[in-house]
């Protein structure tokens, strides 16, 4: 599946309201730390699991933890997609 921006966004903003279901109907901004909407750091920990999981990612779950808020997370999975696919098409 070819992804881009949007998709990723999609898929962790869709994670992101999993693991933060005391967030109900409050629209998350990407751009927002975590801490602002109340995640924990076992929140963000889980949060990221489950983005590698689902995407089957190669990155070191340490840098993505490291990540403070959901577009920064968007743009190192997209960075990740981009760079393996580059990687297989040379």
């Amino acid at each position: 599946m070819k992804m881009n921006r949007r998709k990723i966004l999609d898929i962790v903003l869709k994670q992101a309201n999993e693991v933060f279901p005391d967030l109900g109907t409050v629209e998350i901004n990407a751009y927002e730390h975590f801490v602002d909407f109340g995640a924990s750091s076992i929140d963000r920990a889980v949060l990221v699991d489950s983005v590698i999981e689902l995407l089957s990612l190669d990155l070191p779950f340490l840098d993505l933890i490291e990540t403070s808020n959901i577009c920064e997370l968007v743009d190192m999975v997209y960075a990740s997609y981009y760079a393996n696919s580059r990687e297989n098409i040379d």
